[in-house]
């Protein structure tokens, strides 16, 4: 599925630990990170995740999806597959994006907007989530 209309998104960066959250204009034009989660029960992220779509009038979320290097599903693409299943109750569509160096790309993004190492840790996977964001609108989902 590509990007095709005005709609505002909430784009998702799964982990263990913490999510990372960032969102787009209506046009698919500008991404930001918005925020980063720490993960606590699977019923209170999603009251946090309702929270944030319903604030932000979001009407799609897009899930960072993680693939090997060599385009394989690792461990962790499981755990992603169960949180999507759950997401699905918000009642707006779920679209996977390749998350493939991402972490990588929001790493430099933050160097070049001249974050400390401090503020780097802290919001990594927000900056994260704007990139899986960014990858929605320009390449559409897996």
């Amino acid at each position: 599925m590509r990007y095709n209309g005005p709609m505002r998104a909430l784009g998702l960066d799964i982990g263990a630990r913490n999510i990372g959250v960032a969102v787009s204009d209506p046009t698919g034009t500008v991404t930001r990170p918005l925020r980063t989660l720490v993960r606590t029960s699977l019923k209170q992220d999603l009251n946090a995740l309702r929270r944030l779509v319903v604030e932000n009038e979001a009407s799609v979320v897009v899930v960072g999806y993680p693939r090997n290097m060599d385009g394989s599903l690792g461990p962790q693409a499981a755990r992603v597959d169960r949180m999507i299943q759950s997401l699905q109750t918000l009642g707006l569509p779920v679209l996977k994006v390749d998350e493939r160096l991402s972490s990588r790309e929001a790493e430099q993004r933050m160097i070049e907007a001249g974050l400390d190492l401090t503020e780097r840790n802290r919001r990594r996977d927000e900056f994260a989530a704007a990139v899986i964001l960014q990858r929605y609108f320009e390449e559409g989902t897996l």
